[in-house]
């Protein structure tokens, strides 16, 4: 029986809860508001929003440090000798987290390090769903652990809906940010994660509440429908969280898993945004 310690970073949006039920470990991220710089988790996510509607400028986000990593490699390791640790990234395209993990890896045996190409519960539900196969499968050896984190990364999917562009603009986040600019403020964009990048792959008009069921229906269409995760982000109005629930009860999906979109992607994603994803039916 192989011990298994999974490690994130704090912008894969893992709910509190879901940390403590399976010893989650959590490496955290960084967001800068003009000259302070806090840790992901330490703040509301609404600060977010205050800081744009006060400064007119987005905050910066960075990944986690060598030391973030080393800090929590060597606590794992020290209170679980013999624990292989394996370290579930945010997109390496996106952060410098996977290089910083690689740095404070650096001669240790007992560390795999695997990009899962997704950000926030796109990463989240990866780290959740191992940990769950982990339990049900006690037999299992490092390998065939890694093997099975390897299997989920290709069989996720995620996307998120925010209000509009400003934001990820901002912040050059988007690859392909030139050919929606000319329509920043007056369509809901679908951002789709390819290969670790954020991509504008469609355009909706019309109020949040009522783009919705299309975003989901189109978005849903292969998913399997035992389970979906949904991070919301800031000031997510009632209409629109309703709309979610409605259409993936249409949709048929047994659980809607919720998370709250932390400091890293609510500064990406701007207010009244959300992130949705699932795993592909095989």
């Amino acid at each position: 029986m192989a011990e298994i310690v999974v490690v994130v970073d704090s912008g894969a949006d893992v709910p509190q809860e879901e940390v403590e039920r399976h010893g989650i470990v959590v490496v955290p991220m960084h967001v800068t508001f003009g000259e302070v710089s806090k840790p992901d988790g330490s703040f509301d996510h609404d600060e977010i929003v205050q800081y744009y509607e006060k400064t007119g400028s987005i905050p910066k986000t960075s990944g986690g440090t060598p030391h973030d990593f080393e800090v929590a490699f060597d606590e794992i390791t020290a209170a679980r000798p013999g624990a292989h640790i394996v370290y579930l990234a945010y997109s390496a395209v996106t952060t410098a987290s996977f290089k910083s993990a690689e740095i404070a890896a650096q001669g240790r045996d007992n560390i795999t390090l695997i990009d899962t190409k997704y950000v926030t519960v796109g990463q989240g539900e990866i780290a959740v769903r191992l940990c769950e196969h982990l339990e049900q499968h006690p037999e299992w050896t490092t390998e065939e652990a890694i093997a099975e984190a390897n299997r989920l990364c290709k069989q996720a999917t995620m996307s998120f809906l925010p209000t509009n562009l400003k934001y990820l603009v901002a912040g050059g986040r988007l690859t392909n940010a030139a050919a929606f600019a000319g329509t920043v403020l007056r369509v809901r964009p679908r951002i789709d994660l390819e290969n670790g990048y954020l991509v504008a792959t469609s355009k909706y008009r019309g109020r949040m509440d009522k783009v919705v069921n299309q975003y989901l229906n189109e978005f849903c269409k292969d998913l399997d429908r035992e389970e979906i995760w949904i991070a919301l982000s800031p000031r997510v109005t009632d209409e629109v969280k309703n709309a979610i629930v409605q259409t993936l009860g249409k949709l048929g999906f047994e659980r809607i898993r919720w998370a709250k979109c932390g400091g890293v992607i609510s500064t990406h994603g701007g207010p009244n945004a959300f992130a949705v994803a699932g795993f592909k039916a095989e």
